[in-house]
């Protein structure tokens, strides 16, 4: 019925008396808000519709017809195969904004006051974000998307250095199991995208600047029937990765997706960096591990049970420095990489951070590896471990001048912060509530009775560059437990203000047991100082 729209806007009020009509309201009494369409997913367009009551809200003319023409485009595609169209009956905004200076294990408070529902015009802060078709940038980085291949090149606007080739896809064949990779006998890398990637500017700000690389890669559909090599058929599987800038946030974000079709391969993202280095630091737990690039393969490994291997484990980041310029790569949940010193994208005199963002295999445990000899457990049929159908993953990258430990070690910094976001929660209406309010920490500086303070902290640490990796209830419930850890390779003296009202504090060991008591009262805010050693982890029980 709705593809006999012709005139600019018919198509939208067609839309509007049907949605009405569906509602068994009168034709005329629901209008359009705001339509959303998304694309990302292979052969469907999914397209979110915003209704109100007519009058209630104002809606833009100008975007209303931009997205009626992108839906009328799509009902003329070939490759989009399925349209899911969802109506939600509201009046809604999603509201973006950048929460300044808030504090590290604390909250602040940011007030949102309406303006009158049918007013268009505001006003928004100066934004250090920028971007076009084919790059984005704040005041840190620059970051331009490759028109061929879909590779990011990232300008460090502070160093200078410049990183080309990065976010790589290198896709190979894996006839492992769920305990070893294998690759196939005679193997086939993809590196390269089936054709030129589609590249959109999403967003430029002034919260989030987006560019979004969109591109499909032929790969071979499974290992073939003897397991010695990728088979000739292949299928198309997108991939599309959305790289996005914050104002005053010395990260680049990149979230992939993957629309998996294919069995019996690893998917790796190769991040290149123009020098060459014999170590790289990897952060691993309560601590960060400097490894050689390439583990030293002893003389005679006949009597060994599994081949060496360059893949190495990491928490959080893996950064890659000559001393002077470094790469630091933070992952979201993605522990494992490898240091490449030739391959696709990896040019002479260059080495590369290799990422796995996927393994896809059948068994849990197979004996006919060459990786390996015989089992390492059951050999269970394992096909969900193919990982078919929808993926997704998180990383980012961060250019620095120096090491991991440079300028207040910014990677570990900002690894955490990637790691843990801010969350954002919407409190009760009443905030009188003392119930509901008193057990939140409170500014004893500003105290306000019945409350919430506008900005509080539960803990202050202090260098910034100490981890803290528990703050919690102490298995007794009568205290708090600090557990915090040195990563340098020099002691530090941290110290440690509760943002709760506290008296003693005890270290303590890691079984929460008192050991020995410090001299602190907590009068006035009076922080704890303690020593830590190189590499050392201390737990601290405040009472």
């Amino acid at each position: 019925m709705l593809m006999g729209a012709d005139a600019p806007g018919e198509f939208i009020r067609m839309a509007e008396n049907t949605a009405a009509t569906m509602l068994g309201k009168p034709e005329g009494s629901y209008e359009i808000l705001r339509v959303h369409i998304d694309t990302q997913q292979l052969n469907v367009a999914n397209i979110e519709v915003l209704i109100a009551p007519r009058g209630i809200a104002t809606g833009r003319d100008h975007e209303l017809l931009a997205a009626e023409q992108q839906i009328l485009a799509l009902l003329q595609r070939e490759d989009i195969h399925m349209l899911n169209i969802s109506a939600i009956d509201q009046a809604r905004e999603t509201i973006d904004f950048v929460a300044n200076e808030v504090p590290a294990y604390g909250l602040k408070t940011f007030w949102v006051y309406p303006r009158g529902i049918k007013e268009e015009t505001s006003t928004t802060a100066a934004s250090a974000l920028s971007g076009e078709q084919q790059h984005i940038e704040n005041e840190w980085y620059r970051v331009e998307a490759s028109a061929e291949d879909g590779t990011l090149t990232i300008t460090d606007k502070h160093t200078g250095a410049i990183f080309t080739g990065l976010n790589r896809f290198v896709d190979g064949g894996d006839t492992g199991d769920l305990y070893n990779y294998c690759p196939p006998a005679q193997d086939v890398l993809v590196s390269e995208p089936l054709e030129p990637p589609k590249i959109e500017l999403v967003s430029t700000g002034p919260v989030r600047a987006v560019l979004r690389v969109s591109g499909r890669w032929l790969l071979p559909s499974a290992v073939s029937a003897d397991r010695t090599e990728r088979s000739s058929r292949t299928t198309a599987c997108q991939i599309v990765s959305d790289i996005s800038l914050t104002p005053g946030v010395r990260r680049v974000d990149i979230h992939t997706s993957f629309d998996n079709k294919a069995k019996d391969h690893r998917l790796r993202a190769v991040f290149p960096v123009p020098y060459r280095v014999e170590d790289v630091a990897a952060e691993g737990t309560f601590e960060v591990r400097t490894r050689p690039v390439a583990a030293e393969r002893p003389a005679d490994v006949a009597d060994w049970s599994e081949e060496p291997v360059n893949t190495f484990p990491q928490k959080r980041f893996v950064d890659i420095s000559n001393g002077t310029t470094g790469l630091g790569v933070l992952n979201r949940g993605l522990p494992e990489y490898e240091i490449l010193q030739d391959g696709p994208g990896v040019a002479p005199g260059h080495m590369a951070v290799a990422l796995t963002l996927l393994r896809c295999v059948e068994w849990l445990s197979r004996g006919d590896l060459s990786t390996r000899r015989g089992h390492a457990g059951p050999m269970e049929h394992t096909p969900e471990a193919q990982c078919l159908g929808h993926q997704e993953f998180d990383y980012a990258l961060v250019p620095h001048s120096g090491d991991w430990q440079a300028e207040g070690a910014l990677v570990l910094r900002e690894a955490q912060a990637f790691n843990i976001p801010v969350r954002a929660v919407v409190p009760l209406s009443d905030v009188s509530n003392e119930e509901h309010w008193g057990k939140l920490p409170v500014d004893r500086r500003h105290p306000r009775e019945g409350f919430l303070s506008s900005c509080a902290t539960l803990l202050e640490v202090e260098p910034s560059e100490i981890v803290v990796s528990a703050i919690k209830r102490s298995n007794t419930g009568k205290g708090l437990i600090v557990r915090l850890y040195n990563p340098f390779s020099h002691a530090v003296e941290a110290s440690i203000r509760p943002g709760v009202d506290l008296a003693r504090a005890f270290v303590a060991n890691l079984q929460e047991e008192e050991q020995e008591q410090l001299f602190w009262s907590g009068d006035e805010g009076e922080p704890l100082h303690v020593g830590l050693r190189s590499g050392e982890i201390k737990t601290i029980l405040f009472q």
